[in-house]
């Protein structure tokens, strides 16, 4: 997101006006300024991880009839 917001100013409508808002500042009130990349990595972590779960728990618990050969 830094890449799409810093350096740029963006138009923010206020009723009749229209007022510039710098992509810095827009950054730091989302407070997205601090260490994004790592938020990132905690969600991928956190959605491998839940579907290797299910994954497991799927084979775990869900029975398979055996293929018979006749």
């Amino acid at each position: 997101m830094k890449i799409q917001f810093s350096g740029r100013a963006y138009e923010m409508p206020l009723g009749n006006f229209t007022i510039p808002v710098p992509g810095d500042k827009i950054l730091s009130a989302m407070e997205l300024n601090s260490y994004p990349l790592y938020a990132i990595y905690l969600i991928v972590i956190g959605l491998s991880g839940g579907f290797m779960v299910l994954y497991y728990v799927s084979l775990r618990f869900i029975k398979q009839k055996p293929s018979q050969d006749c």
